[in-house]
């Protein structure tokens, strides 16, 4: 051992350092301490350096879990706000979008004078919303002219929206009350009742804008449905194989029991558009009645009968359209140009694609038309044609597809006419809405069997084919009866073109037409066009089998 003043070696156990006489300290004993050696004592702090180490770490990863702990808290505290922020607005959405189909429904109703609104919001491709001229304050006449005093009828450019006629009515004080959107045309509310000449002077200053193709007034008339009534018939119903002297001569005629007992048709729809609907009528079953609110006609009973009463129930009579669905559009009183446009796009907008139109102008339109009366003319012919050939050929353009059966009319005082002046759709002459209308006069039968066409039935030209319309057994509200006219004959074809339809649903309706008219071969002596052959239709478009008859009587059962 060494002095640690000299640097003199001390011998072992001595107390002083013999050259330089210093004092040597005692080592320091502790009870923590009691004289361990250096360098265990060093080793006990590094481990102890270690242990703290160890604590450090595991404090820090302590407090690394923590800090992950609180920001996954955070993680999951925001995707409950996103998630509640989502559900929220969903809610709205969903609402929104209730509100919308409800105020888009309520829109689709039509509305009365007594039930003012706001101008409608831009309505979806097929909604059709339209005021009916109601308020008698509104209507005014000139001789045999009814139009409503403040409103016109305006067909734009092909091009322009709904926000962009808007625009163009605000400034000028126009509203905007009605608007069939498949056919383009707008009802529009004067800002007061005007008189014939300041419509016309209007409605000519209208049409001089780039965006206006047509604008007309909303002409108004008392329909005049194409039927004679008989008085009901009370007995039984005489069912016969020949065809005179029964009840069901006219299906029997036009070859109908052949096509049931040969083919069984898939459902198919008939529009009607009359003057109202039994809904209650045991022999019907309506698929659709739109606003028949409960009225009661004969004629819309007698001619949705005749189309399609129910087969196989043993009750009164049989459809000449097995399997139809009737979907009925009433119109119980007055009409107006835009009501019937609104009609036919209603019913082809829900691919109802044949029309029953049994109705024409009342006869003192007919006169003037005849008498050469411009007004007449203007109101009731030139321009509601123009407008049906525009309108319906815009109807087309969306890929909706119609064939209108419309009856020729029944003349004017029991005296047949021209089938040209019962209604603007048989006046038109634009050869590609033509091709999709059926002008039809009524026929009878003698009792040898041959057939006439009906002294009180139109003809001329216009005439595209004869049916069966004198005295035909049919349903009637709380019963049966008969009917004369040209709109049981309609309804005759109109379930022949229905029946092609249903067995060929890849035919359009400019074919079927085609179709039925020529195969209308059952002669008619000094009639304006042949009889309709439901069998020879249906056999050349494939639905039944061709038979050739041996014996007449054969075939005429």
């Amino acid at each position: 051992m060494l002095c640690p003043h000299c640097g003199k070696e001390i011998p072992e156990k001595s107390a002083a350092c013999p050259a330089c006489g210093s004092e040597l300290s005692a080592p320091r004993e502790t009870k923590e301490n009691p004289g361990e050696p250096r360098e265990k004592r060093v080793l006990d702090r590094h481990a102890d350096r270690k242990k703290r180490t160890a604590a450090a770490k595991r404090t820090i990863q302590r407090i690394g879990r923590i800090r992950v702990e609180w920001k996954n808290r955070e993680i999951d505290q925001t995707q409950r706000k996103r998630l509640w922020y989502l559900l929220t607005f969903t809610g709205l959405g969903l609402m929104a979008a209730a509100a919308l189909v409800l105020i888009l429904l309520s829109g689709n109703a039509r509305r009365t004078d007594d039930q003012p609104g706001e101008t409608p919001p831009a309505p979806p491709a097929g909604i059709i919303n339209f005021v009916c001229p109601v308020n008698e304050k509104t209507l005014r006449s000139s001789g045999a002219l009814s139009y409503v005093g403040d409103e016109l009828l305006l067909l734009p450019a092909e091009d322009c929206t709904y926000i962009e006629m808007e625009r163009f009515c605000r400034p000028r004080g126009l509203e905007i009350v009605g608007h069939v959107e498949l056919c383009g045309v707008y009802q529009i509310r004067l800002p007061q009742v005007y008189s014939l000449e300041e419509l016309r002077l209007l409605a000519s200053q209208i049409q001089q804008e780039s965006q206006i193709e047509l604008a007309t007034l909303n002409a108004v008339w008392m329909p005049a449905w194409n039927a004679l009534p008989d008085d009901p018939w009370g007995g039984n119903q005489r069912w016969d194989a020949t065809v005179h002297g029964a009840d069901n001569w006219g299906v029997t005629a036009i070859g109908a029991p052949f096509c049931w007992e040969n083919y069984e048709p898939d459902p198919v729809r008939v529009g009607v558009i009359d003057s109202a609907f039994e809904a209650r009528q045991q022999d019907m079953e309506y698929e659709e009645l739109y606003f028949n609110d409960g009225a009661v006609s004969s004629h819309g009973t007698q001619t949705a009968s005749i189309i399609g009463a129910i087969h196989g129930n043993g009750l009164g009579t049989a459809g000449v359209a097995e399997n139809c669905r009737i979907c009925g559009f009433a119109i119980p009183g007055r009409c107006s140009t835009l009501e019937l446009m609104s009609a036919i796009a209603e019913l082809a907008g829900e691919d109802v694609r044949v029309i029953n139109l049994g109705q024409g102008y009342e006869d003192a339109i007919v006169m003037g038309a005849l008498a050469g009366d411009q007004e007449i003319l203007d109101a009731y012919y030139i321009q509601p044609a123009a407008l049906f050939e525009r309108g319906l050929g815009r109807l087309l353009e969306t890929g909706r597809d119609f064939l209108l059966i419309q009856s020729a009319g029944n003349g004017v005082d029991g005296q047949s006419t021209e089938a040209r002046w019962n209604s603007a759709l048989s006046y038109l002459q634009d050869a590609e809405i033509r091709s999709r209308i059926l002008v039809v006069g009524a026929a009878g039968i003698h009792d040898d069997g041959t057939y006439y066409q009906a002294p009180f039935s139109n003809g001329g030209g216009r005439v595209d084919l004869l049916a069966p319309g004198v005295d035909i057994f049919c349903a009637v509200p709380g019963g049966y009866g008969r009917v004369s006219g040209s709109s049981p004959a309609a309804a005759h074809v109109s379930g022949v073109c229905a029946s092609v339809l249903a067995a060929k649903p890849e035919m359009s309706c400019a074919q079927v037409r085609e179709l039925v008219v020529n195969t209308a071969d059952i002669p008619v002596p000094e009639g304006d066009a042949p009889m309709v052959n439901m069998r020879a239709a249906m056999e050349t478009a494939g639905a039944v089998p061709y038979k050739p008859a041996e014996d007449p009587a054969e075939d005429e059962g």
